[in-house]
């Protein structure tokens, strides 16, 4: 049965953080009365502790990346929240509560670095989730790597295939550094073999041209450069590659250049929700007849809102999950109860990986790298909502049919509702043209 993949997108909001309290509890016993959502008429139980593993995590909750960054945390909080209601993690008998102390990186690699040093050198967490989200503050804290060897480092999402050769250069430098997310190579494969099934379904005009519309940033780039080398090489001319400050608003002057150009498809990454929503405006404003193809923006809070039924019809990725399953559904509501939020796609990332981390130290019976965290992390092949996580020999999360689904969707005329139109194995719905 085909099921809809419904995109719930509203505004994220800050939210008080998770257990940030400072001191390290390595003797005696600690209760704690765990609250995570749920009926507030059941009184919890109490959980008593043997000591605190203490996680560090850096992101961008304030800029113009605070959205996928809020929403990361949001996920994660609610991962400790379930791990300590269910007595925490357990190793050698013992139970031990986790606290999480969060950082903004400001989506700037040099505040990332900063923050990473003070949650290691100052508040000496045990491992770190740092930097969540942004390639280039990644590949800045990767060097702080070697200087803290008993610590394993991850990512939450970074797609950045920089990371990944970084790593490679050096993978004895680099062993206690993971990117728990494909790479952009991965995005552009998605983008391009999605747009040459379009063109053969006859949804795009019959030209091989295709245009680009990006962020001034590395994820912007480094996925319009993945799309853009495969359809070269199977006969595609870009015909303009346009690039704007991350956070801007105003298209106008890119749509009607491209207009000019008559592509047969745009491709528009934008991380900052306000971005997306002004370019899909603009667009339907102007009346351009290309065919779109939007990268990530779709799956921020708020889009689907913002636009109406300027969106209906556009094509995107990543489409991850089906947010109509009944684990999905069951996922939705337990965030809706913590933090009153509807579900999106980064507070899925958050959750999955953080619970990844937190089974691997209880397989490894230890929260050190050198002791075991980083080859039981190395060896996780974990079932979570967005797929199978297993890492690559680069320490890179692996996508693709088994592992974590990469799929182009496409916003139905109710402009609410996506559902998966390629790969054909994952197909919900045969693609329309846009109007």
């Amino acid at each position: 049965m085909k099921k809809a993949v419904v995109v719930l997108l509203t505004l994220c909001l800050i939210l008080t953080l998770v257990g940030c309290d400072k001191g390290v509890v390595d003797d005696g016993k600690k209760t704690q009365s765990p609250d995570v959502g749920g009926d507030p008429s059941t009184p919890p139980e109490e959980v008593t502790f043997d000591g605190v593993i203490k996680v560090g995590a850096v992101g961008p909750l304030t800029g113009a990346a605070a959205e996928s960054g809020i929403a990361a945390r949001q996920g994660q909080e609610l991962a400790v929240a379930e791990w300590n209601a269910k007595g925490g993690i357990k190793i050698g008998g013992k139970k031990y509560e986790i606290k999480l102390l969060y950082e903004d990186s400001e989506g700037k690699p040099e505040v990332a670095v900063a923050a990473t040093e003070k949650l290691l050198g100052v508040d000496k967490v045990d491992v770190i989730f740092s930097e969540t989200l942004i390639s280039s503050c990644i590949l800045a804290v990767m060097d702080l790597a070697p200087k803290y060897p008993d610590v394993v480092f991850s990512t939450i999402e970074g797609v950045s295939t920089g990371i990944p050769e970084k790593f490679a250069g050096d993978p004895e430098k680099y062993s206690n550094f993971f990117k728990a997310c494909w790479s952009s190579d991965s995005y552009g494969k998605a983008v391009a073999e999605g747009a040459m099934y379009l063109m053969d379904q006859g949804m795009t005009a019959k030209e091989k041209t295709v245009a680009f519309v990006l962020e001034d940033t590395d994820y912007g780039r480094s996925n319009g450069n993945a799309a853009e080398k495969i359809l070269a090489a199977n006969g595609w001319t870009t015909v303009a590659y346009e690039v704007s400050p991350q956070g801007a608003t105003d298209f106008y002057s890119q749509i009607f250049k491209l207009q000019g150009l008559n592509p047969s498809i745009v491709v528009s990454c934008f991380v900052p929700v306000a971005s997306g929503i002004a370019y899909t405006k603009q667009v339907d404003e102007i009346g351009a007849e290309w065919t779109d193809i939007a990268i990530v923006y779709p799956t921020k809070p708020g889009y689907a809102e913002d636009t109406g039924k300027a969106c209906a019809g556009l094509f995107w990725t990543p489409i991850e999950v089906d947010y109509n399953s009944p684990e999905l559904l069951d996922f939705a509501a337990r965030i809706k109860a913590m933090h009153n939020v509807p579900v999106t796609k980064c507070q899925v990332s958050g959750y999955d990986v953080t619970n990844m981390m937190f089974e691997a130290i209880e397989r490894a019976g230890t929260w050190k790298a050198t002791e075991g965290l980083s080859k039981a992390y190395e060896a996780s092949e974990y079932n979570g909502l967005c797929g199978r996580f297993v890492f690559d020999e680069n320490h890179c999360a692996i996508a693709g049919e088994g592992y974590l689904n990469l799929a182009l969707g496409q916003i139905q005329e109710d402009a609410l509702t996506s559902l998966i139109v390629w790969p054909e194995a994952m197909q919900q719905a045969k693609p329309f043209k846009q109007k």
